[in-house]
């Protein structure tokens, strides 16, 4: 159950995305269509809206209203739904979450445009706030796009080490984590925090792409066909472990990704190697490091109350424990 606080301002995120989306695009006749892609991606009430709480609760630990960061969250679901965008294309994907994709329903060229305009919207949003977090909100999507060229880059290679893995992780999440916080810090005029909180969400950013790379081999998620990664030959933290711990599985899997197209067996069989080996545990020991050590960062201040945010954070887990892994591992 949401703080009504909190459930408030979720709301004033909508409603500030409806305004910003209606007034930028609606108005000139010939950019309606990208107004309603735009809105397709990020005008929905059931939204996550994980960097937003995020900020939230980065705000609750500097005494800042949740009004005042309204900016940086709806800045935040922003450079999100374009870095969804263009990944979408990257992908060829003709859903995302049980619905059809914006380049499903129109085409690259509107998916491309619109996440290229969310992005400079999101800037736009930061220019009544001080420099240093537009400064550092450019960085962060230049680092995205660092880490999904690296990412395409790695497809289908077997061989990856934990540091790339670690580079795309850090982008693709990491960075924009960080980012909530730092900004929160900066709004708040406490510079003291700024590292603090820059060191917690790119913690819980590796620790939500660790429980992204998990989900895929064992949360039902809607819309999301499970094994995704192996049958788009994505980096995934799990096949990179066992990669590295098992060298037959290494050249098997090397084998299978020599293949156009991997076949619906081929993809059950590398699952259930995954699901009966030691690497779904490491990973989930891993996942709880990082959130230790994002939490950690955080002792540094005074009278804090992270009761909210350790709530927050546990939803990472998507309703599995390491005794939930053992059962669904066996039963596979």
């Amino acid at each position: 159950m949401l703080d009504h606080s909190l459930e408030q301002y979720l709301e004033n995120i909508q409603k500030e995305i409806q305004r910003i989306l209606k007034e930028s695009l609606y108005k000139p006749i010939d950019s309606q269509y990208l107004y309603k892609a735009a809105a397709y991606l990020t005008d929905n009430p059931k939204a996550k809206r994980a960097r937003p709480k995020l900020t939230a609760h980065f705000a609750d630990l500097v005494s800042l209203s949740y009004s005042d960061v309204i900016p940086i969250g709806v800045a935040a679901e922003f450079v999100h739904a374009a870095s969804l965008l263009h990944d979408d294309v990257i992908d060829a994907a003709d859903t995302r979450r049980g619905k059809p994709t914006v380049n499903a329903l129109h085409t690259n060229t509107v998916a491309v445009l619109t996440g290229d305009l969310l992005y400079t919207l999101a800037l736009d949003i930061l220019k009544p706030l001080p420099k240093e977090i537009t400064d550092s909100a450019i960085e962060v999507v230049k680092n995205m796009t660092l880490a999904a060229a690296i990412e395409y880059n790695a497809r289908g290679k077997v061989e990856l080490s934990m540091e790339t893995w670690q580079t795309i992780a850090t982008g693709k999440t990491g960075d924009l984590f960080a980012w909530c916080g730092s900004s929160a810090a900066i709004l708040a005029n406490r510079p003291e925090y700024k590292l603090n909180f820059h060191q917690c969400g790119m913690a819980f950013g590796t620790a939500f792409q660790i429980a992204d790379d998990l989900k895929d081999f064992f949360a039902k998620q809607e819309g999301k066909p499970r094994y995704a990664d192996i049958r788009n030959k994505n980096p995934n933290l799990l096949l990179l472990l066992l990669a590295q711990e098992d060298e037959s599985f290494k050249q098997e899997l090397h084998e299978i990704y020599a293949k156009e197209n991997i076949a619906e067996k081929e993809i059950q069989h590398v699952a259930k190697k995954i699901k009966n080996s030691p690497v779904p545990n490491l990973a989930f020991d891993l996942l709880e490091k990082k959130i230790e050590e994002g939490l950690s960062a955080l002792n540094v201040i005074e009278n804090s109350n992270t009761k909210n945010l350790q709530k927050w954070i546990s939803s990472l887990y998507g309703g599995f424990t390491k005794r939930r892994l053992a059962q669904l591992t066996l039963k596979k």
